[in-house]
């Protein structure tokens, strides 16, 4: 996928998976020109970011995660249903490690029809 691809699609996620109940927490969406964040921060620490997801033309990563010492956690995607499948459970991931429980039916069903959109 080119990186305005990568964008445009990470974004719809961004904003769909947004609408689910993350309290305290919310999603923040930071890209440049070579690649993508989605991190999750507390509400009243804006600055403090307790995951962050970063996403390239091919693979996407676990940057950091305050819960866990040292995850490395890279994966290789070919797809939007590859990248769609991988963000939607690192996202599910740093929301979990971080207190919060996502149904991973309620995350499919709010962010699985963008997948017929790309």
């Amino acid at each position: 996928m080119e990186i305005s691809e990568v964008r445009a699609f990470c974004k719809k996620i961004y904003l769909r998976f947004s609408d689910l109940d993350l309290h305290p927490f919310q999603l923040k969406y930071c890209y440049t020109q070579e690649l993508v964040s989605i991190a999750l921060i507390n509400k009243k620490e804006k600055a403090k970011s307790e995951a962050a997801i970063v996403i390239d033309e091919d693979s996407i990563s676990l940057l950091q995660i305050n819960n866990f010492d040292d995850i490395d956690c890279l994966f290789i995607y070919n797809s939007p249903l590859d990248l769609y499948l991988y963000l939607l459970a690192l996202l599910l991931f740093c929301c979990e490690s971080s207190g919060i429980y996502i149904s991973p039916s309620e995350a499919i069903d709010i962010t699985f029809d963008l997948i017929s959109y790309t």
